[in-house]
């Protein structure tokens, strides 16, 4: 797999090719509108998802059918040069919509992503409270996600791996929530972030929980703006698996580091490999402002 990256401070700096159709979400903050006002400018074919957790079913414009009818209920995808804008688009739909490119064989795809200039933080008095980002509503906990679901259960040897973010309290949450064993884990940080200072922001507010779960045995750091990156971290890891050890990744970090996740899963036996996740509803405006607009072509 090879991923061409380029970015910019602009949308005039990327060099954009010729699309058949591009899958987006909700825009909820500036960087979603703009993101939505150049697709539907430059792409004649444009479609909405939207994953509806606990149903196991996906919004496709305005129906509402099983995961396993996406494929049915989208136009031909073999042979369509298709954009998937990451920055709309939440975490279960670019796993389901990449799963599907490669069970097809579409062999060249790109994703959009636009970074926030920067984000909503949650009005504190205490400087205790300073890197305290407002991201979420709620999360609806860690639900399986189809296609991509495995059980941890203590008596197979399970790796997993946190791609770390801002908010700590979905890892606290899901290590709560399960039977994971804290000797097994391992975190990634993204480093470089997006701006200087950030990665602090990430570990700071997840070092606490890392050191109360006994989590700090093995920490790891790859570029926040870069998928690829990711991708080989993840794949070094599953390369150190034995015949019947299983590894399953809790995406937690931006979305880039996401999309890598999203395409190491869909690379791999879903016997091997699998997601946690928790379906946060993410809160509207959590983004400030346009930062640099990045497009991954990926072949």
């Amino acid at each position: 797999m090879k991923i061409n990256i380029q970015f910019g401070d602009s949308i005039h700096e990327i060099s954009f090719s010729n699309y058949d159709i591009a899958f987006v979400g909700e825009p909820i903050d500036d960087r979603g509108n703009a993101a939505i006002n150049y697709i539907n400018t430059n792409v004649a074919s444009v479609i909405f998802l939207n994953y509806v957790p606990g149903e196991f079913e996906i919004q496709i414009n305005d129906n509402q059918v099983p995961v396993d009818d996406l494929e049915n209920n989208l136009p031909q995808l073999n042979d369509s040069n298709v954009l998937i804008d990451a920055t709309t688009i939440g975490f279960v739909e670019l796993l389901l919509l990449l799963q599907l490119l490669f069970d097809i064989n579409n062999h060249n795809f790109s994703i959009l992503y636009i970074e926030p200039a920067s984000y909503s933080k949650r009005q504190r008095n205490s400087l205790l409270h300073f890197r305290d980002f407002d991201l979420s509503i709620q999360t609806k906990g860690y639900e399986a996600v189809p296609g991509h679901a495995l059980t941890i259960d203590n008596e197979v040897h399970q790796k997993v791996v946190f791609l770390c973010g801002f908010e700590a309290e979905r890892m606290d949450r899901v290590i709560e929530d399960s039977e994971i064993i804290s000797k097994r884990c391992k975190c990634i940080f993204g480093l470089p972030a997006f701006k200087p200072g950030w990665e602090m922001d990430s570990f700071a507010n997840n070092i606490h929980i890392m050191k109360a779960k006994d989590m700090m045995r093995d920490i790891d750091f790859c570029g926040a703006t870069n998928p690829m990156a990711v991708f080989d971290k993840l794949s070094t890891t599953y390369q150190g698996l034995d015949e019947d050890d299983q590894l399953f990744v809790v995406p937690l970090a931006t979305k880039p580091m996401s999309i890598g996740a999203c395409l190491f899963l869909a690379s791999k036996p879903k016997n091997k490999v699998a997601v946690l996740y928790d379906h946060p509803q993410k809160k509207t405006g959590r983004g400030i402002d346009v930062g640099k607009w990045h497009l991954y072509n990926i072949t």
